[in-house]
């Protein structure tokens, strides 16, 4: 059995470690990243690909950040039809007070962890070898759809 420490702050004891932290993880490897304010822990991670693991977790973390600051409401640059408006307004009667409760987004963390796993899967297809990656991925275009917004298309060659 493990010791616990503890710590006088504010004339109370507060425990400085946690001698069975690792008691509840299951076999396999772990990539475990405390900071001020936050800890995180991720089951399941290749340990041939530590780095890149740990470096996703970090960029995770600047993307939620990122995509939150370019997620803000603003006004759309596409009017929508008169058609499109008295469908809206159709809706939001018909929904009534569960209208919020009827649409959803991915939370920004969920997004970022999608384009972080998507970065991994690339990386670990390809060995890390960045001259495979570029030449399975060198054709880009760009395509204007609905003329509202510019896609940018990756085809793998």
């Amino acid at each position: 059995m493990g010791e616990v420490w503890y710590r006088k702050e504010n004339g109370k004891f507060v425990p400085i470690n946690d001698p069975w932290a690792y008691d509840g993880l299951a076999e396999g490897s772990w990539l475990v990243t405390v900071k001020p304010g936050s800890k995180s822990i991720r089951r399941a991670i290749n340990p041939k690909f530590i780095e890149l693991e740990a470096a996703l977790e970090y960029l995770e973390e600047g993307l939620v950040c990122a995509i939150s600051e370019a997620c803000k409401a603003r006004p759309s640059s596409v009017r929508m039809s008169n058609e499109e408006i008295k469908a809206w307004e159709q809706f939001e009667k018909i929904a009534g007070d569960d209208f919020p409760k009827l649409l959803h987004y991915a939370s920004n963390s969920d997004i970022a962890r999608a384009g972080c796993d998507y970065v991994k899967k690339i990386m670990t297809e390809y060995g890390l070898n960045i001259k495979k990656i570029k030449k399975a991925f060198k054709k880009i275009k760009v395509s204007d759809k609905n003329n509202s917004m510019a896609y940018l298309k990756i085809q793998k060659v």
